[in-house]
């Protein structure tokens, strides 16, 4: 099946049914990726939403199992991207399949991909870092420097204590060229002038619906806390209550991103990013999957929005990898003890390393806001927005975990105490 599914895309094959065509589209880059070398295919990756099959060292088919008709941000993104941007900043688009059916908008099947050698995730980057540095606390019995009561945005430019900075060095660095990657994306996705990606401005009503967005899913997932509460681990039922006790404060701070008007603007972003979303090559990082939550319909996923919403999304991955480690059996328990304020110093610098990259790359400064007020009011919208989708998710997939982004709440809102270790 993936033999024929590369053979039908380098040929360009159309295969025609009764209800229908399939279509394959290359485009000029499979000719430079596989003009006439034999693939074999690697076997298939399973994700939550598609399966990922690779084809030597040369490219990827990703199958989307999810299906809708409609412009798919991943191939609509990828092209873009693979037109305009410098070659390694993102896996060029190679091709596409669409299922064509009268009187609906075409479906996308699979997008191929040129594949770029690499090292894992930066989350196994990332994981890694932080397995070695905990040995080494642990081991040497070093004492944490304290954690920055600033917040991010004002950590910026600010140097860490020597001691953080020699056990963690490579991790900042690391941090700090992530946040550049990130802006070069979406200051090339700013460049854009057709409708689908020319730059539009952060409105009122906009501002509005950012809230009202958050404040459903903030209901919903109270609602179905509340309900599930009996059936889930007693370990988590202290941070269930928390969270219940906590809505009308959550739902404070989220509401001042409508309370004044934010001179800033939207762009095409990457919708869904976290350390799960780069790779690692060695020396640098690549963003990669543009598809955007999968969760969400296709319109929405095409959506402009604040590229501060990305940028958050993944200081919140940073928050995640070192709660995971902490808390998913990585560590015996009575080191996370110990591990705790180093856990907070390496979230609060690393998160500002990553912050800094991102703010000193050219261009990227004229998509944000010109008041730092109104960046750390975004920052903490989008971050706060990403919890209580990951409550959300934890509580359907690993109730488990749920201290993980309960202690991403109580960073942001400044709510409860200690519930989870």
């Amino acid at each position: 099946g993936a033999s024929a599914l590369l053979a039908s895309l380098r040929a360009g094959a159309t295969v025609m049914s009764e209800l229908g065509r399939l279509e394959s589209t290359p485009n000029e880059v499979m000719r430079d990726v596989c003009g006439d070398c034999d693939l074999a295919p690697r076997p298939v990756r399973f994700e939550q939403t598609n399966s990922t099959v690779p084809f030597g060292d040369k490219l990827v088919i990703k199958v989307f199992r999810q299906l809708e008709p409609g412009l798919n941000a991943e191939i609509e993104v990828g092209s873009f991207l693979t037109a305009h941007a410098p070659r390694g900043v993102t896996p060029r688009v190679v091709g596409a399949v669409h299922y064509h059916r009268p009187g609906a908008e075409p479906t996308a099947v699979a997008v191929a991909h040129e594949f770029l050698p690499n090292q894992g995730t930066a989350w196994d980057l990332y994981e890694n870092h932080l397995d070695t540095l905990f040995d080494r606390v642990l081991s040497g019995h070093l004492e944490a420097p304290p954690t920055p009561a600033e917040h991010l945005y004002d950590l910026v430019g600010r140097e860490p204590p020597p001691e953080f900075i020699e056990l963690a060095g490579a991790h900042l660095r690391h941090a700090r060229r992530l946040g550049q990657r990130i802006a070069e994306v979406h200051v090339l996705l700013a460049s854009g002038t057709d409708p689908g990606f020319a730059p539009e401005p952060f409105t009122q009503m906009h501002q509005q619906s950012l809230f009202q967005g958050v404040r459903t899913m903030l209901v919903r997932t109270a609602e179905t806390l509340q309900r599930k509460r009996g059936s889930l681990p007693e370990s988590v039922r202290g941070d269930v209550d928390l969270f219940l006790t906590s809505r009308s404060a959550i739902e404070a701070r989220l509401r001042e991103v409508s309370a004044r008007i934010i001179d800033t603007t939207r762009v095409r972003s990457h919708g869904d990013l976290h350390l799960g979303q780069v790779l690692w090559t060695g020396d640098d990082f690549v963003l990669i999957d543009f598809e955007g939550e999968p969760g969400r319909p296709l319109s929405d996923r095409r959506r402009k929005r604040s590229p501060l919403r990305d940028l958050a999304g993944m200081i919140q991955s940073f928050s995640y990898a070192v709660e995971s480690d902490l808390y998913a059996g990585h560590q015996r328990p009575q080191d996370v003890t110990r591990l705790r304020p180093w856990a907070r110093a390496w979230m609060a610098w690393t998160g500002a390393a990553c912050l800094a990259g991102y703010l000193e790359t050219p261009g990227v400064r004229a998509l944000i806001p010109a008041k730092p007020e109104d960046t750390r009011l975004l920052l903490d919208f989008y971050r706060l927005e990403k919890v209580v989708y990951e409550v959300n998710y934890e509580l359907n997939n690993r109730p488990e975990w749920l201290p993980i982004p309960m202690r991403g709440l109580r960073d942001i809102v400044g709510v409860g105490g200690g519930a989870s270790p």
